[in-house]
């Protein structure tokens, strides 16, 4: 991989060197803006499920409602519990680490998992709700 490839998968993946060798040997993820990922899960809540692979003190700044924590350095040995929703949509905050993820369920055959593009700061700037703990 060119030296250039490498430095910007280093800053999308925000330094976080298990997503960076993921990205390196995998294809592209399904992608969805903040906008399509939410539309589909106020349509088919029952089947659509948004889940956050950033660590607890980043959520604790604020997540979307309803979604799923399941922190990065978890994912691969907890994306099973997944399966039963036909879509999965991830997030992260600027969304290489969600892309991350979603490689890494497609490699144990989850096909489902779609990578919110600009995580958790496009999903702000879209003005979509972010809801904060108490």
């Amino acid at each position: 991989m060119p030296f250039q490839s490498t430095v910007n998968m280093h800053r999308v993946c925000g330094g976080n060197a298990r997503s960076i060798l993921i990205l390196m040997h995998a294809d592209t993820p399904t992608i969805a803006t903040p906008q399509e990922a939410h539309q589909a899960v106020l349509s088919h809540p029952d089947t659509v499920a948004i889940v956050d692979v950033r660590t607890q003190i980043e959520r604790e700044a604020g997540f979307v409602s309803g979604s799923i924590h399941i922190p990065l350095d978890e994912f691969s040995a907890r994306a099973v519990e997944l399966a039963r929703f036909e879509k999965v949509f991830v997030i992260c905050r600027s969304g290489g680490r969600s892309a991350a993820a979603c490689i890494a369920a497609s490699r144990i055959g989850l096909t489902q998992f779609v990578n919110i593009t600009g995580g958790m700061k496009a999903w702000e700037a879209a003005g979509l709700a972010v809801e904060k703990p108490n």
